[in-house]
């Protein structure tokens, strides 16, 4: 967020030159699937260098009292501020998709291991598919369950 920048020049010359670095070694890379499906690299190396530092001779001053989501979003609906910045642009979609938590795997885990135990072990992938839809979207409690319903469906 640009409210975030040092607003001292000699201060934001090298602020966030190592988190550019970090974002760049890993988006810049061809990726692989392991059914051998080849994803090409999101951005340029070079050219989001560049729009960095672009970005921070602008933004403290002309956004500094925008959130992170209010700046990206007001330079993506802004056809000539979006092609100053179209890989900075690609990386903050990236940042505002992804999720900040683990917890909805954990639980998912949890439930596996409640449900999978050694005296189910053999239990089938769409077997334990379903029963652990019904333990996570299920109703909390057998009472609730109309089995004369569930066996109709």
């Amino acid at each position: 967020s640009p409210a975030y920048f040092p607003k001292s020049k000699s201060l934001l010359r090298n602020f966030g030159l190592h988190e550019i670095e970090i974002l760049a070694s890993f988006y810049v890379e061809e990726k692989h699937c392991e059914d051998g499906c080849r994803f090409d690299p999101l951005v340029s190396k070079d050219q989001l260098k560049k729009e960095y530092q672009f970005f921070k001779s602008q933004a403290p001053y002309e956004w500094e009292d925008r959130t992170f989501r209010d700046t990206w979003v007001a330079i993506g609906r802004n056809p000539i501020q979006g092609t100053k910045y179209p890989n900075l642009l690609k990386l903050s979609h990236i940042s505002m998709l992804q999720c900040c938590s683990t917890s909805i795997c954990e639980r998912g885990f949890s439930f596996q291991n409640n449900i999978k135990i050694e005296e189910r072990s053999s239990l089938k992938t769409k077997t334990l598919d379903a029963l652990m839809r019904v333990s996570i979207e299920g109703p909390p409690t057998l009472k609730e369950i109309d089995f004369g319903l569930a066996i109709q469906l």
